[in-house]
């Protein structure tokens, strides 16, 4: 995973060009470029030989550090959203906060303490997750994190009672439910503390739980989220309940115009091309229909 930038770091520090690397190694310049943009790998049988070159154990040179800390991080990270998926919020804030006094500027963990902390009806507790938020807005480069960071904002400005900075901030969302459609519509709902809470647990969790994931085209996002398609989801989760999985929606800029997919785990249930929202939508509650009849 991390080959290639390690390579590059180790021959700038010391002085090398590739062309002198690849001399010493018996391969060409074009290859260490290639390996240093990880276009290719090295042959497994290169690595001591590169090993040896940089003085650096094999396990550093291929980023075995980084790459068992990355799963550590996952490991806290999945037990947080465990914790919340059943409902201990209080657990998970918990581990969210031990996480962060060991990994202080991890954005990721900031958020998912943030969008917890916004659960609790503590005044002060909210305060802190509207901080947290903003801090990954100021200092973050992490995208997701930012994106998410801005639509908890919303919906905890939503439950202040503060539309206003909740529209701003709406302005600025890019997917479809972290959009501005999305949230200036929940706005306009006048929704409860409950429902509200629920927004935020949608987000705190996002694709936890082996969702039904719902990817439309850009062009078809939007009809579709104008011909209604979030209420008529809500309604097929409220008629069959836990006979589906959780459901996540989003729009997805590499789908072409007027694709629309379902997918739950690796299997395709609806993979096609419509021109009219309404089509599209009744094909996507079809879809969910036929779920819950396989899983009921």
């Amino acid at each position: 995973m991390y080959l290639g930038e390690n390579l590059k770091a180790l021959r700038q520090a010391r002085g090398f060009t590739q062309e002198e690397v690849g001399e010493r190694l018996n391969v060409s310049p074009q290859t260490i470029s290639k390996w240093e943009r990880n276009d290719t790998l090295p042959d497994i049988s290169m690595l001591p030989s590169l090993s040896n070159f940089f003085g650096v154990s094999t396990d550093k040179l291929i980023g075995m550090d980084r790459v068992n800390n990355d799963c550590a991080q996952k490991k806290i990270y999945d037990k947080g959203q465990n914790a919340l998926w059943h409902g201990n919020a209080q657990e998970a804030i918990a581990v969210y906060e031990e996480a962060l006094r060991i990994y202080p500027n991890n954005a990721d963990f900031m958020v998912a303490l943030a969008l917890t902390l916004a659960l609790d009806t503590n005044s002060d507790r909210v305060s802190d997750a509207i901080r947290l938020c903003e801090r990954v807005l100021a200092e973050s480069s992490n995208n997701r994190a930012a994106h998410t960071s801005r639509a908890a904002l919303c919906f905890i400005h939503l439950k202040l009672g503060q539309r206003e900075k909740a529209a701003q901030l709406a302005e600025n969302l890019p997917s479809i439910h972290e959009s501005r459609e999305y949230i200036l519509a929940k706005s306009e709902k006048n929704l409860c503390k409950k429902e509200l809470d629920e927004e935020l647990k949608y987000l705190a969790l996002g694709d936890f739980g082996d969702p039904v994931l719902i990817s439309l085209s850009s062009d078809m996002a939007k009809k579709c989220v104008d011909h209604g398609l979030l209420e008529l989801l809500k309604k097929t989760r409220e008629k069959y309940g836990e006979k589906l999985p959780p459901m996540r929606l989003r729009d997805n800029i590499m789908l072409g115009e007027g694709q629309v997919r379902v997918r739950h785990y690796s299997e395709f249930l609806l993979d096609e091309k419509f021109t009219e929202p309404a089509k599209a939508c009744n094909a996507i509650i079809a879809t969910l229909q036929k779920m819950q009849y396989k899983n009921g």
